[in-house]
């Protein structure tokens, strides 16, 4: 499960730093930090 959950985490991170690039590039520096 744990590994699961980290390719889970990683994608997500992945996913929402690029939709953050898109929105704007501050969000997407809060959301890399911020995880």
């Amino acid at each position: 499960m744990a590994p699961c959950w980290a390719g889970a985490t990683l994608t997500g991170k992945a996913v929402a730093a690029v939709g953050g690039f898109n929105d704007g590039r501050r969000w997407s520096m809060a959301v890399v930090i911020s995880d």
